[in-house]
């Protein structure tokens, strides 16, 4: 499947190590979730190229960046004059969050 897993053996299942296994739950999760972020399933991702972007190097990219690039996409459109990098103190404050989602659900937020 691709996941890291270090140090984890069935003896951390059989003694319910519950950090252990929420986090591996939480990797496989992320697995299923990003396996679905690629231009087959979802041809409209091509609209986050840039026009000088070489269309191979952007196919070939990690799901993580492509999530990172479709949420700026929503952000400048909406004028918004923050980026995300990360997916931690970038959307700490909710701000961005709140961005996006008035973007992507304009009649809820």
């Amino acid at each position: 499947m691709g996941l890291t897993v270090v140090n984890i053996g069935a003896e951390d299942f059989i003694k319910c190590h519950e950090h252990i296994i929420l986090g591996l739950m939480w990797q496989i999760t992320v697995f299923g979730l990003l396996s679905h972020v690629n231009t087959h399933e979802h041809p409209e991702l091509i609209e986050l190229m840039d026009d000088n972007e070489n269309l191979d190097s952007f196919l070939t990219q990690a799901p993580e960046t492509t999530i990172l690039r479709w949420f700026n996409y929503h952000l400048s459109r909406a004028g918004h004059n923050r980026k995300v990098t990360n997916f931690t103190s970038d959307i700490s404050d909710g701000e961005n969050y709140l961005v996006l989602l008035s973007q992507i659900a304009p009649g809820l937020v």
